[in-house]
């Protein structure tokens, strides 16, 4: 036996999932991140480089990963870092240095989502992300890794504030930061930081605001001036005032004023905290006292887009953006091209995955159980990767679309939540924060769900909108031509705000034509849609759900059938099925949870709360079981 692969079974036994990985740190086993190595597996390879798999698998592991080989200034990096985390929590993380120069510092937590950038620098590139679920780091004893804190025997398990801490941290270090908050100002937001440009551009205005209604500074560098929120008793980082942006940031949930991540100027502080989120009295307020530029007049949402427009037009910023550009070309120079995150259904992420701005659609009969299977994809991605979504789905109640997602996180039916009304209250108030469902009251046009999706977008950052479906909404005039610019709008509003997924029915005269030899309805093709095949070629990816609900055999009739049959970007993750195959999810209860699991036995709301329970457990020294009650 060789050496690494001694360091490999003793990783395992620590509970870490270990993987070989190649000089270029190219992991040599597939699926690593989803099926779990076994000692005898391990005597198949050398080892010679030596990886761990993060998240759920290593049970909540998570690293933060400093590629300062990008940084302008690494040394400067590395001390704004320090200076902003505690030094009680940096002692508890286990840090390596990396062969680059960089440094990976690892942990355990109840909260662990995928990958993500947390800083870049002025040219796109990242210098500081996480490695979590779905991703893996090359590790000790790899050539050019060497361990300066801690051991991977006992890797820390810190809590979800402290992880906060430490993605704030990082975050408050990206060059690009100023240009990211400006994208997701509105334009009436837009419109009103011109009207008040002294108010705005006065730093000492926004720290009074800040000071006045109970925020202290927590310490200040050349860049930000940090706050800690009000009644905090650890006096951790919570938010900063960026003076050159002069905006405000907040990273921290515990209070009721701000978004999280979204930059708030010295009028938008004013609204928030002095006039209850009222930004009208804010404004007239603000003119009464003698700011603004003496036009009382708010400008339309049509004489707003037709200024921006003209200005466009004028300084060239209808061109493309070169630091985005520069960005995907050095990954794809580099073959490094990012991933789209993973479904957690094992079978199912060599197909399909989940990927910013992209626009989906999803093709399926009426009764096959399409609704549940996207409700499901939708929870996967919010367990997984933090995903929120805004939806309309006007065919069910609202209360009732409601329910099903309790059911899917939780596995557990409405029924089995008679004695636990906490843990029920507890499921409602996370999923009333991450999903965002909006009212059946109105018929409404996808034109009026789009603008919808803006405001969700602007005010609560969701990373998807759902519409399920896409038939039952207004048509506008010619079928054709409605379709053709609701497609297009539907594709532009992917590209500036949020991912789409779109669910929608095939003809009506499919049923009857569409049967195998047994007398069964066969899974309906992307030409089978209703309103016409312009649709597949309009969208990024394009899947079909399918169910034999006809079917003698409960087993067949129980199994959804996930076909993709268009990827456009299959670099980045996914591909289509072969003719005639699926990836099959079946609907049934596994270990006392409802769901859809697939041939590997993954359902990833499962999984995600038996890893939390086990970090829970190892935090509380208790058992899993334990844990779970």
């Amino acid at each position: 036996m060789t050496d690494g692969q001694k360091v490999a079974k003793e990783y395992l036994s620590f509970g870490l999932n270990p993987v070989p990985v190649s000089e270029n740190k190219e992991p040599l086993r597939e699926k690593h991140s989803t099926v779990p190595i076994t000692e005898k597996e391990i005597e198949d390879f050398d080892f010679d480089n030596i990886g761990i798999s993060t998240g759920s698998i290593s049970g909540g592991l998570e690293a933060i990963d400093f590629d300062l080989k990008n940084a302008e200034n690494p040394e400067k990096i590395m001390k704004s870092f320090k200076s902003k985390v505690s030094l009680s929590l940096m002692k508890k993380l286990v840090i390596q240095t990396t062969m680059s120069g960089g440094y990976h510092m690892v942990y355990r937590c109840e909260d662990v989502s995928s990958s993500r950038k947390l800083a870049k620098n002025s040219e796109g590139k990242a210098i500081i992300e996480t490695r979590g679920e779905g991703g893996y780091i090359k590790c000790y004893p790899s050539n050019g890794y060497e361990l300066i804190q801690g051991s991977f025997e006992h890797i820390p398990i810190i809590t979800p504030e402290e992880r906060l801490q430490l993605f704030v941290s990082a975050k408050m270090l990206n060059s690009l930061l100023v240009k990211e908050a400006n994208k997701k100002r509105s334009k009436e937001e837009s419109e009103y930081i011109k009207k008040f440009p002294e108010y705005n551009d006065d730093i000492e205005i926004g720290l009074k605001l800040l000071k006045d209604n109970g925020w202290t500074i927590h310490s200040e560098d050349s860049v930000w001036i940090n706050f800690s929120r009000p009644d905090s008793k650890s006096k951790d980082l919570h938010g900063g005032y960026h003076k050159e942006g002069r905006f405000f940031f907040c990273f921290s949930t515990a209070q009721d004023n701000f978004e999280t991540e979204k930059p708030y100027n010295n009028h938008a502080i004013f609204a928030e905290l002095e006039c209850d989120g009222n930004y009208k009295k804010a404004y007239a307020i603000l003119y009464e006292e003698g700011y603004g530029d003496g036009e009382n007049k708010i400008k339309s949402d049509k004489e707003v887009e037709d200024e921006d427009w003209e200005e466009k037009l004028e300084n060239l910023t209808f061109l493309s953006d070169d630091v985005e550009e520069n960005s995907y070309l050095e990954q794809a120079r580099a073959n490094e091209i990012q991933q789209g995150l993973i479904t957690g259904w094992s079978s199912l992420d060599e197909y399909f995955r989940f990927k910013d701005h992209s626009f989906n659609m999803g093709l399926g009969y009426d009764g096959v159980g399409k609704s549940v299977a996207a409700l499901s994809l939708a929870m996967s991605s919010n367990v997984l990767h933090d995903w929120k979504w805004g939806m309309i789905m006007p065919e069910n109640r609202t209360a009732m679309s409601r329910r099903r997602l309790i059911e899917i996180k939780s596995g557990k039916t409405i029924d089995d939540f008679k004695d636990s009304p906490d843990l029920f209250d507890r499921h409602l108030k996370e999923i009333r924060e991450d999903f965002k469902i909006i009212s059946n009251k109105r018929h409404y046009s996808i034109l009026d769900v789009i603008e919808m999706g803006k405001r969700l977008y602007e005010y609560y950052g969701i990373n998807a909108l759902l519409i399920d479906p896409y038939n039952f909404f207004k048509v506008d005039g010619n079928g054709y031509t409605h379709n053709n610019e609701i497609l297009s709008q539907l594709r532009v509003f992917a590209e500036q705000y949020c991912s789409v997924y779109v669910m929608a029915h095939p003809a009506s005269n499919a049923p009857r034509t569409n049967k195998d030899s047994g007398g069964f309805l066969k899974a309906p093709s992307r030409y089978d849609i209703q309103g016409g095949a312009d649709f597949p070629y309009r969208v990024d990816d394009f899947f079909i759900m399918h169910r034999i609900v006809n079917h003698p055999d409960k087993d067949v009739r129980r199994t959804l059938q996930f076909i993709v049959e268009k990827v456009k970007e299959e670099e980045t993750g996914g591909k289509r099925h072969d003719a005639g195959e699926w990836t099959e999810l079946v609907w049934e209860r596994r270990d006392g949870f409802l769901g859809y699991w697939d041939e590997n036995g993954d359902n990833p709301m499962y999984n995600s709360m038996i890893s939390k329970l086990g970090v829970r457990a190892q935090s509380k020294r208790i058992s899993a079981e334990e844990a779970f009650l």
